[in-house]
């Protein structure tokens, strides 16, 4: 999903549904996929055996990589680590 593709529905201007989303929800769209991503993708380190570049196909990410360094700047931690964590907690 990206801001174009929203605004398109909408049928406005990407850059005005850019400031629209950012004024109404005090977070950029993008922060707000992304986070909305990184949500899921730990549900998913927790309840599955994917692997890493399957749930980052998962949540949309097509690039294992980048989803790796996204993940760590939200959450501190890389995927693999978030998942042995939570393993170890079971």
């Amino acid at each position: 999903i990206s801001s174009v593709m929203v605004a398109e529905e909408l049928d406005i201007n990407p850059a005005y549904f850019c400031r629209l989303f950012k004024k109404e929800t005090g977070i950029s769209f993008v922060d707000y996929v992304n986070t909305q991503r990184v949500c899921r993708a730990e549900e998913l380190l927790r309840t599955s055996d994917k692997r890493i570049s399957e749930i980052a196909q998962a949540v949309g990410v097509e690039n294992s990589n980048y989803f790796s360094v996204m993940f760590r700047k939200m959450r501190g931690i890389s995927p693999q680590e978030y998942r042995n964590q939570k393993k170890s907690r079971i």
